[in-house]
């Protein structure tokens, strides 16, 4: 959901760290919306969030211990 909200931050404010919250309220108070510029950057964080988890995953798919923690993904 995060990485399809992201996709559409031109309308989309998407967040996936909490310290993201006090900037966009600022924003809103501020001008009641929130700039193409941080709706840009926010949808910037989100890619690389999930990009890192996607690694994780396949690195523990391609690892050798991955009977350790196959329950985990059955």
């Amino acid at each position: 959901m995060l990485r399809s909200a992201a996709n559409l931050f031109k309308d989309v404010v998407v967040i996936s760290d909490v310290k993201d919250y006090e900037l966009i309220k600022e924003e809103i108070n501020n001008s009641d919306d929130v700039s193409y510029e941080t709706r840009k950057r926010l949808a910037g964080k989100v890619f690389n969030l999930t990009s890192a988890y996607d690694a994780a995953i396949s690195q523990s798919l391609l690892d050798e211990d991955f009977s350790r923690i196959s329950k985990y993904f059955i």
